[in-house]
């Protein structure tokens, strides 16, 4: 197999990456590519030097990423599979061991990614406070099943040969990284392979958690190729921690507006004889979800969906009731395909949220692409507006919970102002982004008209 490191200017960071490969990736037949970016920092001169790597410099100045490992592994006529790591990665042991692992407990398993405490989400790994302590510390789950997830980070990426002949070239059309690798996780997974990721490989980020820069062109291009934003790849994992089961339990799980499938590959992973359905008007994001769930095409609006009555255990609706012209009559509706005692479980944003709010007190209440304002959204719940609701439609709610956001000294301020405003409100409204809420559905004679 081999490892490719493309590296603009990180002289330090290659050969700190290339020391902990010589240590800890105990696999024969092993090479190192490093890809050089027109680095002026003395990467080539060291390089040059080392007998164990491949060395090539791109003298053209900084290309787009899928360009770059698109002729590197056409020139050197790569043919194993292939880790791309970032120079900022260093590895642990039995890291490189797990990660192949993992991509071949399974023959239809793509792409690995590993955790680390410079990813997010699903591949986020925290608790250490240097690489020294996380080589003594971390612990290789060998034989441990890799976690199913919708997409990998860009970082570091072990892709299976198989699945790089099948899937073919990357797209050159995108500028970094990042976008690169999410449009590569989407082809993979329309071409039938899985994405996991490998809980006993750790890697060693240099730089820590790195904040991650979108970009408006290159997520347009992927929005027009795909029908969504990348941040659609993540799983809704405090909807998720709702679903309160023995883990072995065969549940049957309905989410509406699945988007790509993020969310049920976590209810898979956290229960896996669950049987998942879902919903999705975009075609595009249904076509990714139906590789690993029941997924059909479906306006709830319509009130048109083909299950039998009280089949499902919990249904889903992650971020959506807020884009319903008529929440209320969908969740009465969604009643019937509920069995006795089962729950919807939703994530619904504040509109009280303090960030809101001071908006209001300076005469503003603008739209934007997303957040609590988002401009597809049709209806505003506060706290008490969402109780209401479930209320009305016949159900009782089981567990709530405030999802919070940093808040600022300006903005305690302002909180503590309202607060002696009077009324009825607790400074949790201000400070809660969004609430997930577990609601159960009643057993009522008198509600004959749900």
């Amino acid at each position: 197999m081999e490892i490719v490191i493309v590296a603009d200017n990180e002289a330090e960071y290659v050969k700190l990456s290339v020391k902990s490969i010589r240590m800890f990736a105990d696999i024969e037949e092993l090479s190192v590519i490093v890809v050089d970016n027109g680095s002026k920092d003395g990467l080539g001169e060291w390089a040059r030097t080392q007998a164990d790597i491949t060395y090539v410099y791109i003298d053209e100045g900084r290309k787009p990423y899928g360009r770059e490992v698109n002729q590197v592994r056409e020139a050197l006529r790569l043919q194993g599979d292939m880790l791309l790591m970032r120079a900022c990665f260093m590895m642990t042991p039995h890291c490189l061991f797990s990660m192949l692992q993992t991509l071949h407990e399974n023959a239809d398993t793509g792409a690995v990614g590993p955790v680390s405490n410079g990813l997010a989400h699903s591949q986020k790994k925290e608790g250490f406070a240097d690489y020294e302590e996380a080589v003594k510390g971390i612990q290789c789950f060998e034989g441990r099943p890799g976690k199913k997830v919708a997409g990998l980070y860009h970082g570091a990426v072990l892709f299976r040969q198989e699945a790089l002949e099948q899937v073919g070239a990357f797209d050159e059309e995108l500028l970094s990284e990042a976008y690169v690798i999410r449009d590569y996780c989407f082809r993979m997974i329309e071409g039938g392979w899985r994405l996991k990721v490998s809980s006993g490989s750790f890697l060693w980020s240099l730089r820590g958690m790195e904040q991650e820069n979108r970009n408006a062109f290159e997520e347009g291009i992927l929005k027009k190729k795909w029908g969504m934003h990348y941040f659609h790849t993540k799983p809704n994992e405090r909807v998720v921690e709702m679903l309160q089961e023995d883990t072995k339990k065969a549940i049957q799980v309905l989410e509406i507006g699945c988007d790509c499938g993020a969310t049920l590959l976590e209810v898979q992973n956290r229960y896996p004889n669950a049987v998942t359905y879902g919903t999705e008007i975009n075609v595009k994001a249904a076509r990714i979800a139906s590789r690993f769930s029941k997924v059909i095409v479906n306006n709830i609006e319509e009130e048109n969906l083909p299950y039998e009555a009280a089949v499902f255990d919990y249904i889903i609706f992650g971020d959506v009731l807020e884009h319903l012209h008529d929440p209320l009559r969908t969740i009465r509706y969604c009643r019937r395909f509920l069995k006795s005692g089962g729950c919807i479980i939703a994530s619904i944003p504040n509109v009280m949220h303090i960030s809101v709010m001071q908006k209001l007190l300076n005469g503003d209440f603008t739209y934007t692409d997303d957040g609590l304002l988002d401009k597809t959204h049709i209806h505003l719940f506060t706290l008490n507006e969402i109780v209401k609701m479930f209320q009305a439609g016949g159900y009782a709610i089981r567990e709530m919970e405030a999802i919070g956001l940093p808040v600022s000294d300006a903005q305690n301020e302002v909180i503590d102002k309202l607060l002696r405003c009077g009324g009825k409100a607790g400074r949790q409204m201000y400070e809660a982004f969004q609430y997930v809420v577990c609601a159960q559905k009643e057993e009522q004679e008198d509600m004959q008209n749900v």
